[in-house]
């Protein structure tokens, strides 16, 4: 049986691409919550309130559905947040920031990412998929790696360069974005272990600007 869900908008026709974004993000919803291999189609077209043939007339299969969520998390995540301003920097540009931009950039990316994580009810099922799909070694993580967070990765660790001095290909600057990387995604996702520790229920605007000033980098 599974659990009530997110409900998304949808039509009975299984040829409408309302009836295709609704399928899509409900697998998001279900696959994140209890994995790949404990849904099946019909419990996701169910829960998605279309017939079962639409799932194989817009993706043939449960591994097509699948691939078509991570699709969906990728575009989402180009479209807003961090990934959208990461997209959006130039190269060379980035290398001709003096350290304390670089610095005040990276602050602006990280708290950028946690207020992105904060602002839409979709955004929960978004983070219970990548930690499902990316934190369980094989092919399909180190593919969702590819297609998610190999390009922001290697921004991030250009400007971290600027900040560091270290050579942005080289491995300190990698590992040391993947630390700023870090401590986004874990505001992001551990909100009540926050809300224990300091007492914040949400991440106001005044949270955010705290977290902006806390935020660490060694040089």
């Amino acid at each position: 049986m599974v659990m009530p869900h997110m409900r998304y908008q949808h039509s009975s026709d299984p040829r409408s691409e309302k009836t295709r974004y609704a399928l899509i993000m409900t697998a998001i919803d279900l696959m994140g919550r209890y994995g790949f291999d404990h849904v099946t189609i019909r419990q996701i077209a169910d829960a998605a309130a279309v017939n079962l043939a639409a799932v194989n007339y817009h993706f043939r299969s449960k591994a097509g559905l699948r691939e078509a969520a991570m699709e969906m998390v990728a575009r989402k995540m180009r479209e807003e947040g961090p990934g959208l301003r990461l997209a959006a920097l130039d190269a060379d540009a980035l290398d001709r920031l003096e350290p304390a931009e670089a610095n005040a950039l990276v602050r602006d990316l990280m708290v950028t990412g946690v207020r992105a994580s904060c602002t839409h009810p979709e955004k929960a099922a978004i983070r219970a998929f990548i930690q499902r799909e990316l934190f369980q070694p094989g092919p399909i993580s180190k593919r969702f790696y590819e297609r998610i967070f190999a390009d922001d990765l290697a921004m991030m660790a250009r400007l971290v360069s600027r900040i560091t001095g270290d050579p942005p290909e080289s491995e300190a600057a990698r590992l040391k974005a993947l630390t700023v990387i870090g401590q986004s995604v874990f505001l992001s996702m551990a909100q009540p272990l926050v809300h224990y520790a300091l007492g914040w229920r949400h991440y106001d605007e005044t949270h955010l600007q705290t977290i902006a000033d806390a935020f660490w980098l060694n040089p």
